[in-house]
């Protein structure tokens, strides 16, 4: 079943197995079965567990969720490119102006502490390969990047610079480092 899950004060869409109950994480290990009371989602007969129940017709979940968009004209990529601006709109100060006055407190901080640069410089570094399995720009900014910001700056820093441990730098450094990344290409993200 589709429902929204909320971790953190903020909620996702996520579809849930009809029969264990839990999130199904990857569609292609799952199923979509049609039942007299409506469809119904579940886990494939993998890692020993027991939702597929064999019942008919069913498809894939990749393919259902693929034909779905499809049949309803929703251009995939031209929807991935306004969630991509959404998401950059919500993880960052958008105006010119305050990106600019962000690089500027960006260098002052980077001067007392220098592992902000190699941060930065590590960003940048970061490519789209551009093969087919897309690039997701926030999955790399979140388990590659933002773990060491936090390092670095903010209320959970162990510098013991006063001014780093601030959330304005913390805002400051955030902005400018995930503006550095490449742009999200065919990811679904969240």
């Amino acid at each position: 079943m589709f429902k929204f899950s909320v971790e953190k004060n903020k909620s996702r869409p996520a579809l849930f197995c009809d029969s264990c109950g839990a999130e199904i994480t990857d569609a292609q290990r799952a199923l979509v079965c049609e039942t007299p009371a409506g469809l119904k989602f579940v886990h494939k007969n993998l890692d020993g567990r027991s939702c597929d129940t064999h019942e008919t017709p069913w498809e894939d979940l990749e393919f259902f969720l693929s034909a779905i968009c499809h049949n309803l004209n929703l251009d995939t990529a031209e929807f991935m490119r306004k969630r991509q601006k959404m998401l950059i709109a919500l993880h960052t100060r958008t105006t010119p102006e305050e990106l600019k006055r962000d690089q500027a407190t960006f260098e002052k901080l980077a001067k007392l502490e220098p592992a902000l640069s190699v941060l930065l410089n590590d960003v940048r570094a970061a490519k789209d390969d551009g093969g087919p399995a897309g690039f997701c720009a926030n999955t790399v900014w979140l388990r590659k990047f933002k773990p060491r910001l936090r390092q670095l700056v903010g209320y959970e820093t162990t510098n013991k610079t006063p001014v780093l441990q601030t959330a304005s730098a913390y805002d400051a450094v955030y902005n400018v480092t995930y503006e550095a990344l490449p742009p999200c290409r065919d990811c679904g993200c969240i």
